[in-house]
């Protein structure tokens, strides 16, 4: 494609990827970021992520190895489960 971008962000509405979280749930809560680097979505509560700085770039934990607590985000996943239901 000349002239095109070898990259390209799916039109709204449409999602690439899949949940891979490091709670283990793959529900949507509502607030989810991308890797942009392997695509995979995870829960930016669980990410430590706060909502109202979301980082122009995010790469996972897997892309960019970082300490992360699967226990808290579990926590956190299970408490909102509850108060849905």
């Amino acid at each position: 494609m000349p002239g095109g971008s070898d990259t390209e962000t799916a039109p709204e509405g449409e999602e690439e990827g899949k949940t891979r979280c490091i709670c283990n749930f793959t529900h949507d809560d509502g607030y989810m970021i991308c890797c942009d680097r392997c695509g995979e979505w995870q829960h930016v509560d669980c990410m430590g992520i706060d909502r109202n700085n979301i980082p122009d770039t995010y790469m996972c934990e897997l892309c960019h190895p970082r300490p992360i607590d699967r226990r808290h985000a579990r926590a956190i996943q299970m408490r909102k489960r509850e108060e849905l239901s």
